[in-house]
């Protein structure tokens, strides 16, 4: 008896999505990896790391929001992370406003996009110059992310996060170091 072996085609189009799926995500780890500038108004990365961590050790000199990260609930009400096999690695999602992301550099103030959703993904969080005006927040802690309407990386001001307190850091959030 003579058995047919099947041969296993993939369709051109379903090789492109796959492969659409797969630059998407080197892209966006090739993206997190690289340096990140220094916030607006920080003058170098140098000084707003060195400055990052200083300030972080003072808001929390126990630790315990270091040691609480992994225990954050899924409520919105505060920063989350995603499941360990996603594309996000060690980035949070935190309810923020509608606002503009913008440039980093020195006083800079450029915007560059825009972050749209409600809900977004945040790399990490350094300290820089005074966010712009929004609503009545005040604060100089800036996040990196990815903004919604370009795909461009920059810097979200924390006045915009609908967590947190006047100038303090996001809970949740690594420093960008």
């Amino acid at each position: 008896m003579l058995h047919a072996t099947r041969r296993s085609t993939a369709s051109p189009a379903s090789v492109t999505v796959v492969c659409g799926l797969l630059l998407t995500a080197v892209t966006v780890d090739a993206a997190v990896a690289q340096e990140v500038p220094a916030p607006p108004g920080a003058g170098s990365a140098a000084s707003a790391k060195k400055a990052t961590k200083r300030a972080l050790g003072k808001a929390d000199p126990s630790g315990l929001a270091k040691r609480q990260r992994a225990s954050i609930g899924s409520s919105r009400a505060s920063c989350t992370r995603p499941g360990p096999n996603t594309r996000y690695g060690s980035s949070v999602f935190c309810p923020n406003f509608v606002a503009p992301i913008y440039e980093g550099g020195r006083r800079s103030y450029v915007v560059i996009d825009t972050m749209r959703t409600t809900y977004s993904w945040f790399v990490c969080q350094a300290l820089g110059g005074a966010n712009p005006p929004f609503g009545v927040g005040r604060n100089h802690w800036w996040l990196w992310t990815q903004g919604d309407d370009y795909r461009r990386w920059g810097w979200f001001p924390a006045n915009a996060i609908k967590i947190g307190g006047q100038e303090q850091p996001i809970p949740g959030v690594r420093g960008c170091y």
